[in-house]
């Protein structure tokens, strides 16, 4: 719920990726991710922020 919150909320503008890291094992594997959920945020092609766990939409939003 909180993603789809994000997704729909105005003045927020990102890009959503999903990746099912049951079923994309590489893709897991590339980026390091050892636990679900695990949400990272790129900004200008670069990691700056990534949290394993659940994450509260204001923590998103302050991030973004």
């Amino acid at each position: 719920p909180v993603i789809d919150s994000l997704v729909k909320t105005n003045g927020v503008q990102f890009e959503l990726v999903k990746i099912n890291g049951g079923n994309q094992t590489d893709i897991s594997k590339e980026l390091n991710i050892n636990s679900l959920p695990t949400f990272i945020i790129y900004k200008e092609g670069k990691e700056v922020w990534r949290k394993e766990g659940l994450t509260e939409f204001n923590e998103f939003v302050s991030q973004l």
